[in-house]
């Protein structure tokens, strides 16, 4: 996941090759390696997987679904 773009993950979660629930957990996590080095977000959304989850069931009822919420950080 980490050399894809926006565009490319997109593209992956719509076609069921990736979930975004993966893609915001890895995302989480490479938040929490780095912002203590970085310090780079002020708030990280507390319903992000939540979201995921949610955005990964309407997927799987139509391809058609817009963007995803998350990207990797």
């Amino acid at each position: 996941m980490k050399s894809l773009d926006l565009f490319q993950l997109t593209n992956q979660v719509r076609a069921g090759k990736l979930r975004a629930h993966d893609v915001v957990k890895e995302s989480l996590a490479r938040i929490n390696r780095s912002n203590s080095t970085l310090n780079a977000f002020i708030s990280i959304n507390s319903e992000a997987m939540k979201q995921a989850g949610e955005l990964d069931a309407r997927i799987a009822r139509d391809r058609s679904e817009g963007f995803v919420v998350a990207a990797p950080g």
